[in-house]
């Protein structure tokens, strides 16, 4: 189209080496964002800084370095309570449990694999207290049917913790 280009005038051919606007320049977007920090630099680095807000940072750093510096590390326990709630599955309440809290002792239902070490561990991890006697009881699960099918509930071991006089166990919360 040679031809009608010949009347175009010389605005329009200054801009014929220049790219569509809809044409997207790859980086081109990156380089525009990487020029506005830049200029955003430079306009923060020309105002000029006084004294006094950088010494009021150097008492803030100093403030923390300090409170650091007292907190002493909290007491670790020494057994892992994550295991203490996989040997203790709950607690158990009834009329008889509540009976026997009166005499310092409370019952759990344990895992079936657990023995009475691991208990022990578990009771002084989770109250922090040391338990004098335990008795465990292994029952069976009890055959059962619903209709025609029939099946078996599961096997489970009970502890009965007993305490030292004049110790309590707030079994509420497990």
């Amino acid at each position: 189209m040679g031809l009608f280009d010949r009347f175009k005038s010389e605005k329009e051919q200054i801009g014929m080496d220049k790219k569509p606007k809809h044409v997207v320049v790859k980086g081109a977007a990156k380089a525009a964002k990487v020029k506005a920090e830049e200029a955003k630099k430079k306009q923060f680095a020309a105002v000029p800084t006084t004294g006094a807000p950088a010494k009021q940072e150097e008492k803030k750093e100093g403030v923390k370095e300090k409170a650091t510096e007292q907190k002493k590390p909290s007491a670790k326990r020494s057994e892992d309570t994550g295991n203490a709630y996989r040997v203790l599955v709950r607690a158990m309440v009834s009329e008889k449990t509540t009976a026997q809290a009166i005499n310092n002792q409370y019952s759990f239902v344990v895992a079936c694999d657990t023995n009475k070490v691991e208990v022990s561990r578990a009771i002084q991890s989770l109250y922090g207290v040391r338990p004098q006697k335990i008795n465990m009881l292994n029952y069976r699960g009890k055959h059962v049917r619903y209709g025609k099918t029939q099946g078996r509930t599961k096997n489970w071991k009970k502890a009965i913790i007993t305490l030292q006089p004049g110790q309590k166990l707030d079994t509420s919360r497990s």
